[in-house]
């Protein structure tokens, strides 16, 4: 059995194109400076969120790749869980360690770039795959046991979860007021 019928394939490959351009679309036109912008003491600056997505891309993919095939955690019903905790933003949520900012890029668009080479690493891995990834178990930190799939689910709605944390934080008095003095 293949990871997806052709026609999944290509839902999948639709989707992840369809977030990446979601995501970059939220940070266009974003300057360096504005990218710093924090709005207050406990929230991300859009050059947080998008050192974040791109970090996470890239641990997320390379998680599908070494998760063992052993079929454990396959349970095809868990899909509709995974979509609406990622896009649930009702309810915040600590990211692990491993991706949270640190400081990685020392610009906006460093991190944009690496995002988008981990996306079209993760693009190439659903062209070629031909596992059967819903064999393949993880356990996510935040989702608990899921299958390949549902962290390709996963990868496709984090960044949308992290535009409309940009698209908060630009709507904001704060970043706007900031964002004027800037200029």
């Amino acid at each position: 059995m293949s990871a997806f019928t052709e026609s999944e394939r290509q839902e999948m490959l639709s989707s992840l194109l369809s977030s990446r351009d979601l995501f970059l679309s939220a940070l266009a036109g974003v300057s360096e400076e504005q990218g710093a912008i924090r709005i207050s003491p406990d929230c991300w600056t859009i050059r947080d969120c998008v050192e974040h997505v791109a970090s996470a891309e890239r641990l997320m993919l390379r998680s599908i790749e070494k998760a063992p095939a052993t079929g454990a955690y396959a349970n095809p019903a868990r899909d509709q869980a995974t979509r609406q905790g990622m896009l649930d933003r009702t309810r915040k949520r600590i990211a692990p360690e491993m991706v949270k900012p640190s400081g990685r890029f020392c610009s906006l668009g460093e991190a944009i770039e690496s995002f988008c080479q981990h996306r079209q690493r993760t693009i190439a891995f659903v062209e070629q795959t031909q596992e059967d990834l819903r064999q393949r178990c993880i356990d996510h930190p935040l989702l608990g046991p899921i299958d390949g799939y549902q962290l390709l689910l996963a990868m496709v709605l984090h960044p949308q979860r992290h535009a409309a944390q940009i698209e908060e934080i630009k709507a904001s008095s704060t970043f706007r007021s900031l964002a004027a003095a800037a200029s």
